[in-house]
């Protein structure tokens, strides 16, 4: 039986799992919106530094839905700019779940495991999205990223991650 408070009891008590749950959206909030917001900043920068436009990466993650012209789309709309922030934070949200699961399968991680367990994240996530998915749902940034430049955006999805979590757990 479970305390209810006033000296009552209650028949039922939640399951750990259940009790944990909000900590685990938390976590997955908190990585997610991380790892969106990093990788997001590091496109922007290598798309800059490459001579094209900030928003052409996440413009081109709308390619699911208007095609490889999207990737040239240099200014901020609704059509592709939305589409495209919203399909990148869904995805880093997405990556952000087994990520937490992880952490939470042994809160006591150090820093080191932490960064590395991100950056092991971020690897798989490269694998899949341009190795196993289909291309019309990968992220689309060759659209507008030379090899490079995609590889870093991965870093910084994993450095996002890493960083959430940092937050998440007091270290940041």
């Amino acid at each position: 039986m479970e305390r209810t408070g006033a000296g009552k009891t209650s028949g039922f008590s939640a399951h750990p799992a259940a009790r944990r749950t909000p900590g685990l959206l938390r976590d997955i909030l908190l990585t997610g919106a991380g790892a969106a917001l990093a990788s997001a900043a590091v496109a922007a920068s290598v798309a800059k530094a490459e001579g094209k436009g900030a928003l052409q990466p996440l413009n081109a993650t709308s390619h699911w839905l208007h095609g490889q012209a999207a990737g040239r789309v240099r200014r901020l709309d609704g059509s592709h700019s939305g589409v495209g922030i919203a399909t990148h934070v869904l995805s880093a949200l997405f990556w952000g779940v087994p990520y937490a699961l992880w952490l939470r399968s042994a809160p006591d991680r150090s820093p080191g495991e932490i960064v590395g367990g991100a950056a092991a994240t971020a690897l798989v996530a490269a694998a899949v999205d341009y190795g196993a998915m289909p291309r019309r749902l990968s992220p689309g940034w060759e659209l507008a990223l030379d090899r490079p430049g995609i590889a870093a955006t991965f870093v910084g999805l994993g450095l996002g991650l890493a960083g959430g979590a940092l937050v998440a757990r007091g270290f940041g």
